[in-house]
C-alpha cells in the first residue's frame, strides 16, 4: 500500500458505524468472493474432462460403472466447495468480527491519488493505482490490490459513496454497479 502525499487533500470524507450484522454480512460477501474464482471452477471442469476421457474406454464394457463414477465426482466436488465456502466464511468472520466491531467507527477519506481507510485496527492507504479489480455487492465493496491478487479486502459499502467511486473509475472498472 502507497503512502499518501502532502498533495493528497481529501476530496470526500465518509464515516460508518459498524452494527451486530456488519462483520457478518461482510465475511458471507468474502467468501462469494472466493469461491466465484474462475480458476477454482475451472480444476472442476478439467477433473470432470479427466475422468470422462479415463473412464470412456471402460464404459463400454462397464457403464453403470462410467456413471457412477461421474456421479461421484459431481458430489464430492459440491462437498469440496461447500466446505471450503463454510471454512473462509467462518476465518473470515472470525477476523472481520475483530477488525468491525459493533459500534465501530469507520472511517475514509478519498484524494486525487488513493483513499485511506481508519478503523479500531489501523489505518491504511490504497493509491488507485495500486487497484486490479474493484466490486460493488448490496452491504460491501471487494477490492483486490495489484501487489496482493490473492486476497480481497473487503470494506462495508457504505464507506464508498458515489463520488467515491467517481474518483476510483478511471482507475479500475467497477463491477456490481447498478
Amino acid at each position: 500500500m502507497s503512502v499518501p502525499s502532502d498533495a493528497d487533500v481529501p476530496l470526500v470524507r465518509t464515516s460508518f458505524t459498524c452494527t451486530a450484522q456488519t462483520a457478518d454480512a461482510l465475511a458471507r460477501e468474502r467468501a462469494r468472493q472466493v469461491l466465484s474464482a474462475p480458476a477454482r471452477w475451472a480444476v472442476v471442469v478439467l477433473l470432470s474432462l479427466f475422468e470422462g476421457f479415463a473412464f470412456s474406454a471402460w464404459g463400454q464394457s462397464l457403464p453403470s460403472f462410467a456413471a457412477a463414477s461421474a456421479i461421484s465426482l459431481v458430489l464430492l466436488s459440491a462437498l469440496f466447495f461447500g466446505l471450503r465456502y463454510w471454512a473462509v466464511y467462518r476465518s473470515g468472520r472470525r477476523a472481520l468480527a475483530a477488525n468491525y466491531p459493533s459500534g465501530a467507527v469507520l472511517r475514509a477519506e478519498f484524494g486525487t491519488h488513493g483513499f485511506t481507510t481508519r478503523s479500531p485496527r489501523g489505518v491504511s492507504h490504497v493509491g488507485y493505482g495500486e487497484l486490479k479489480s474493484f466490486a460493488l455487492h448490496t452491504h460491501s465493496a471487494i477490492y483486490i490490490l495489484s501487489h496482493q491478487p490473492l486476497l480481497p479486502l473487503v470494506a462495508p459499502r457504505e464507506i464508498f459513496p458515489e463520488t467515491a467511486l467517481a474518483l476510483i473509475r478511471p482507475h479500475v472498472k467497477i463491477r456490481g454497479e447498478a
